[in-house]
């Protein structure tokens, strides 16, 4: 019982989908400026919800391969018998390193957030 606990906190998290809430909050960043302390807990709770994105980003960035060792790869065949091709290989770079600029963008907004919330 104690291996299935632990091999179950030591997985990464799926992204439960917290970045949908953003628009919301900016929705509401902008809405709450005409009342100073609905404005200051909307700000907080942007950065808790900015934390939370954060966490799962990292551990994204760990778990997933750099987009050299994926282009890199020697063509294998997948488990339905298509091999991986340089197009495949591109794709993955371009997601990467949108995933990397996101995560980039949201480190800086989170410490703005926490800095004037």
């Amino acid at each position: 019982m104690i291996n299935l606990a632990a091999q179950f906190c030591s997985r990464p998290g799926v992204d439960p989908g917290w970045r949908t809430i953003l628009g919301y909050h900016i929705f509401l960043f902008r809405a709450s400026r005409k009342f100073p302390p609905l404005h200051g807990l909307v700000v907080q709770l942007g950065a808790v919800c900015r934390q939370l994105i954060h966490k799962y980003d990292m551990e994204r960035l760990g778990r997933d391969p750099l987009p050299d060792d994926h282009l890199g790869s020697a063509p294998t065949p997948g488990s339905d018998g298509n091999t991986k091709t340089h197009e495949d290989g591109e794709k993955y770079k371009k997601k990467y390193l949108d995933f990397r600029n996101e995560l980039v963008q949201n480190a800086q907004e989170l410490q703005t957030a926490w800095l004037y919330g």
